[in-house]
């Protein structure tokens, strides 16, 4: 999927686009015109022209506009003419597109979040999906790769759109090594907004003493709620700090949020019996917050892992399977995920079936973590003022030293 259709220098590649869709436009004939030839304008000499014309003047931002209007010339021609081979044309035409993109910050900024979305959309939804799934992805991929890293919101949208095409093709396999690649990227873009909400709802949680009436316990309620949601539909969010707080609490008090209240205590204490009991009591809780019941066994699984690895830093395959009640079989893949998300770092010893824990994300930081960490600051405070002390000591027997040897 290299192949072009075009042999010459980076800059002229970019009207070969147009020199296409002319002879598309005309029926297949050259829409070229040769110096001194003759030969009545046709709707695609006119477009060549005007597209010769817009390069000239370096307006990258409607060459790119001109071209996207007639995508769908390009991709009808690409299926009729399939018929067992490659359609290079299809695949220059979508390579030049790509490499158009981040050209067009000529015209101002925000030209490339436009561009790049536009393409990525049309890449998504243009061709049959069987027949130019392979091209689609492959001018996905190039869009991604061309991005440079000063473009973190257009290089993020499209890699969205890029997995979303693979998921839809069955080809997210393909994509692993650019995953991998992105993940450290794609991983702080993805939750910043969440991170922004929850830090709000979090000061509105906390800011409520049981003492609000009306319309606004009923807002704290809905705050505490949402809160309370976000935790437990979140793949990756294992730290909940916000447990014993009163508009928290209250959740298990109302009807309406108890079978809530109920999820968010038994994924907080990894407690898989627990969580079944809440899916037999409200069948319907699940379902209502778009959480897969095999995604919350996971997440359950993984705050027991959590609990277990901070107990100790060495755990045997057996004491996680009898502590998770999962299969032998299981443990491995489960501390693998719980790596990939950022639970823990463990090493894994296959031999002597053992998970060593350097690092393990606490699963709370509440009131005694706080003072916990109040008297290790505390201690490191006072070791402080001792080094300093020794040092002042030291200081002035060397001032004692030498004003004898002055004397």
């Amino acid at each position: 999927m290299s192949a072009y259709f075009f042999d010459t220098s980076e800059d002229d590649s970019f009207l070969e686009v147009a020199k296409l869709i002319g002879e598309l436009l005309d029926g297949g004939e050259d829409a070229t015109v040769s110096e001194g030839e003759e030969r009545a304008p046709t709707a695609g000499s006119r477009f060549l022209e005007e597209s010769v014309e817009l390069y000239a003047q370096q307006n990258t931002s409607a060459l790119f506009t001109k071209y996207m209007g007639q995508l769908d010339i390009i991709f009808a021609h690409a299926e009729k003419d399939q018929a067992g081979k490659r359609p290079t044309d299809l695949e220059g035409a979508l390579n030049i597109l790509c490499h158009l993109v981040p050209r067009v910050a000529l015209a101002g900024p925000g030209e490339v979040s436009r561009a790049t979305a536009e393409l990525a959309a049309a890449l998504q939804s243009k061709g049959t999906p069987g027949s130019l799934r392979m091209e689609r992805l492959q001018a996905l991929a190039t869009l991604h790769n061309v991005l440079p890293e000063s473009e973190p919101e257009s290089r993020h949208a499209a890699t969205v759109a890029l997995l979303a095409c693979a998921r839809e093709g069955g080809s997210v396999e393909l994509l692993l090594p650019l995953v991998r690649g992105a993940a450290p990227r794609l991983a702080p873009r993805s939750r910043a907004a969440a991170a922004e909400a929850n830090r709000l709802l979090t000061e509105v949680a906390l800011s409520y003493r049981g003492d609000a009436t009306g319309a606004d316990r009923a807002a704290v309620t809905e705050a505490a709620r949402r809160v309370v949601v976000d935790f437990c539909t979140g793949a990756d969010a294992f730290t909940f700090d916000l447990a014993d707080s009163p508009a928290v609490r209250e959740l298990a008090e109302d009807a309406a949020t108890r079978p809530l209240h109920a999820l968010l205590t038994a994924l907080l204490g990894g407690d898989a019996e627990a969580l079944a009991a809440v899916q037999r009591a409200s069948p319907d809780l699940l379902p209502s917050l778009g959480l897969a019941p095999e995604d919350a066994l996971t997440k359950t699984r993984l705050m027991a892992l959590a609990a277990l690895a901070l107990s100790r830093p060495v755990l045997r395959f057996e004491e996680v399977r009898d502590a998770l009640g999962v299969p032998l079989a299981e443990v491995e893949p489960l501390v693998v995920r719980a790596v990939g998300r950022g639970l823990l770092d463990a090493r894994i010893d296959q031999l002597a079936r053992t998970v060593t824990v350097t690092r393990c994300e606490p699963r709370a930081f509440g009131g005694q973590d706080w003072r916990a960490l109040q008297a290790t600051l505390r201690g490191w405070l006072g070791a402080l003022e001792r080094a300093e002390q020794i040092a002042e000591d030291k200081k002035a027997l060397l001032q004692q030293g030498l004003s004898a040897i002055k004397a």
